[in-house]
């Protein structure tokens, strides 16, 4: 492609440290528009998710991308074509989106199968978090708190549970739905 070998960025990969401190320096220092930015294949610039607004960035910046394992990108167009590359660009984004919103389609319904298959089964009874179990006290605390005999405070304290809970089961038992 007729780079010299300092016009060459290599950042190391480590699982941990993914931060391609030299790609952030090319990309927001030294590339400029006009310049063509030479990569071996899409996934350098980040998973699918990732890659699309790279693209964008780059299209929107006039920084024309091209993917060595993606032809089309590596076409040389006659002087002012260039909308070519934006075009090229711009399809490349749109294939990135809808195999994002398939991929993202076909998780919701990989979970729906599965909550609903994990429903027929009896496993289901123990999914999630668990039942409030009401202290052996709870109706005469609460008929004492809400006659305004003892404080909210000292009624979550008699029955040992935290205020959000306190409060969800006492709207309950007010509208009459709590299930004693």
């Amino acid at each position: 492609m007729g780079a010299e070998n300092e016009q060459i960025i290599i950042d190391p990969v480590h699982a941990r440290l993914p931060r391609r401190e030299n790609y952030q320096k090319l990309k927001n220092e030294i590339l400029q528009p006009g310049d063509t930015l030479v990569i071996c294949n899409l996934s350098v610039l980040g998973s699918k998710y990732a890659a699309r607004p790279e693209l964008i960035y780059y299209r929107d910046h006039h920084i024309r991308v091209k993917i060595l394992d993606m032809p089309a990108t590596l076409q040389d167009f006659p002087e002012g074509q260039e909308n070519v590359y934006d075009t090229v660009t711009d399809i490349i984004i749109q294939t990135l989106t809808t195999v994002i919103k398939q991929e993202q389609i076909r998780i919701k319904r990989q979970q729906r199968r599965g909550i609903e298959t994990l429903k027929e089964s009896t496993a289901w009874e123990d999914y999630g978090r668990p039942a409030i179990t009401l202290p052996d006290n709870y109706i005469e605390v609460m008929d004492r708190w809400l006659n305004g005999k003892i404080t909210a405070n000292a009624a979550m304290g008699l029955m040992g549970l935290r205020r959000t809970t306190f409060y969800k089961l006492a709207k309950l038992y007010k509208e009459g739905e709590l299930v004693l």
